[in-house]
């Protein structure tokens, strides 16, 4: 797959594919650490830091956004609150993969059930940029507002 996307694009092409990929993981993470509610509660935490195109978090549903520091790290986290978020990456899942508004995959990542793990892979410059990633969070939690 490699060889003929590279024989299609080139090398030039394939280092802007490339480039554009971890662009995109890169503001999702920047997105992750800034996005807040309305009154103004962190909505994500990062387990790790962005690897490549690789980015691991978890949802914090607004239920526990009080009960967590103004800015959590994942180190901030008891063991059961980080029980209680990866309960949540399930059912958002769930219901966005049953919306149609997306299908995002979650593993345990470095012992924590259940992260989100948004990998970007061949993203297509014309097609994912940044209004994409923004939808794609707004829509992680808006499944999750009742949680």
């Amino acid at each position: 797959k490699i060889w003929l996307m590279w024989r299609a694009l080139g090398d030039l092409g394939v280092e802007r594919r490339v480039d554009h990929c971890v662009d995109m993981i890169n503001y999702m993470a920047e997105r992750v650490d800034q996005m807040t509610d309305s009154h103004g509660r962190r909505c994500f935490v990062k387990v790790l830091p962005q690897s490549y195109a690789n980015l691991c978090f978890y949802l914090i549903p607004p239920s526990m956004r009080d009960e967590l520091a103004p800015n959590p790290t994942i180190q901030d986290l008891t063991p059961d609150q980080v029980a209680s978020i990866s309960k949540v990456s399930p059912v958002v899942k769930d219901r966005m993969q049953r919306t149609g508004k997306g299908l995002i995959g979650f593993q345990p990542v470095n012992g924590y059930n259940n992260c989100w793990r948004m990998v970007v892979a061949g993203a297509k410059e014309y097609i994912m940029g940044e209004g994409e990633v923004d939808t794609l969070l707004a829509d992680m939690l808006a499944a999750a507002e009742d949680l």
